[in-house]
């Protein structure tokens, strides 16, 4: 979990694909990055992404997931190149 200074950063930091029209934006951006198959509301996602930016909740699934009993696997994500920021100095 972490803050990035600007939501268009964010597949920097985390698994997405940089064309997420809600990211796109310099507004701040807190991300939490799961790990594994985390059970949803309708389903499931393989290492799931939480945005918050503002007072906007968003949920990204870039990786494989199922939704109403159909799996979906999109397209491969960008990888991150660095971590995201500590929560702390």
């Amino acid at each position: 979990m972490g803050l990035v200074p600007h939501a268009r950063d964010l597949p920097r930091y985390t698994w997405l694909w940089g064309t997420e029209p809600e990211i796109q934006t310099d507004a701040p951006a807190w991300a939490i990055q799961f790990t594994g198959k985390v059970t949803l509301r309708g389903g499931w996602a393989m290492d799931p992404v939480c945005v918050v930016i503002g007072d906007t909740p968003l949920m990204f699934n870039p990786k494989e997931y199922s939704y109403n009993g159909k799996v979906v696997t999109p397209p491969n994500p960008s990888t991150p190149t660095s971590t995201l920021p500590p929560l702390a100095p």
